[in-house]
């Protein structure tokens, strides 16, 4: 496993695809919910070293309260594939706040 500064250098590529599709815009006036399916590949290294690369992807369900100041909550699973690092099936949770 990489630790912390590993994909730090003076070279980098970084390509990052997401695409945000509605799937219902109201839910009984309360909500809404979408899907993000996303692919993101990139890393970096030090010019005397050999690149560092890998990336993921998967689908997002993504959904929130329809209010002026609602919180937003993601639910993602994905697939990582990096160049010598355990590859694999993963699942991450997030939540927005509003600001």
């Amino acid at each position: 496993m990489f630790g912390a500064h590993d994909f730090t250098g003076t070279r980098t590529t970084w390509f990052v695809f997401e695409d945000r599709i509605l799937v219902a815009d109201e839910i009984m006036g309360l909500m809404a919910v979408g899907l993000a399916p996303f692919l993101d590949y990139g890393g970096a290294w030090y010019g005397d070293e050999p690149a560092r690369q890998g990336g993921d992807a998967g689908l997002a369900l993504r959904f929130g309260r329809r209010a002026p100041c609602a919180d937003a909550a993601e639910l993602a699973f994905g697939y990582r594939f990096v160049q010598g690092c355990r590859e694999g099936l993963g699942v991450h949770s997030t939540k927005g706040f509003s600001f």
